[in-house]
């Protein structure tokens, strides 16, 4: 079990680190300020929890620790990253120095979203919305591909009509809906019915449940093996 955790933990490492290849720090503060704009959360409460030492410098583990208990959809390999631009070799991050870094700058041109830029978007807004203790898998394999909980499924996600897609067998479907079937706490209380059986039901079939009982033929054979067994019961008396 042990080694079997590892092998996973080390496959993990590898998908993450394929991942970060060519990380960009604007890429991440780009996602971590509209996550925190999307929670109506404010970086400055994050480092008054962790700042204990009240001088506004925090030991790059525990600002690190503080970032992912935060719940943000990063990892330990990720925040390392962040924490080398900020770190000057003595192992503290000042609070002041990654505020002022996170703030835009507001005279740069807005570029319009590329369709990957929307899609990502998405599924980092989607994803912060499950509120599962431990939140519902999203990861990026690849542009356009990601895996969905534990399943190895690779999914093409697209942009279409305006609307980010996911390939479900021969077809697409929206990712809110794809998300309301597999994510445990968007999908609690409903039935399968209600989650698979919609789209391929006839429009006039009515659904009902009733009593099991046995039918007509069910009772005559039930007599039949009756009536045979009391013959054969009496042959064998009268031998």
């Amino acid at each position: 079990m042990g080694h079997q955790t590892a092998l996973e933990n080390q496959r993990e490492m590898l998908e993450e680190m394929r991942r970060l290849e060519g990380w960009r720090w604007e890429n991440w503060k780009e996602q971590y300020v509209e996550w925190n704009d999307h929670r109506k959360a404010r970086v400055s409460d994050l480092f008054r929890r962790i700042d204990r030492s009240h001088t506004g410098n925090v030991p790059r583990d525990v600002f690190i620790d503080g970032i992912l208990a935060s719940k943000f959809p990063t990892s330990r390999l990720e925040m390392s990253k962040v924490a080398d631009l900020f770190d000057k070799g003595d192992g503290l991050i000042n609070s002041k120095e990654f505020i002022d870094a996170l703030r835009f700058d507001r005279t740069r041109e807005l570029k319009p979203l590329t369709d990957h830029e929307k899609v990502n978007e998405e599924i980092l807004k989607q994803k912060n919305a499950c509120s599962c203790c431990q939140q519902f898998k999203i990861e990026k394999v690849a542009e356009g591909h990601y895996r969905f909980g534990d399943t190895q499924i690779k999914r093409m996600v697209r942009i279409l009509r305006s609307t980010v897609m996911v390939r479900v067998g021969g077809g697409w479907e929206a990712l809110d809906e794809f998300l309301s079937k597999h994510d445990p706490c968007r999908a609690k209380g409903r039935l399968n019915i209600d989650m698979f059986y919609k789209d391929v039901a006839p429009s006039t079939a009515i659904d009902t449940m009733r009593a099991f009982t046995k039918g007509r033929r069910a009772r005559a054979n039930s007599s039949n093996t009756r009536q045979q067994l009391e013959h054969f019961c009496h042959l064998a008396e009268t031998r």
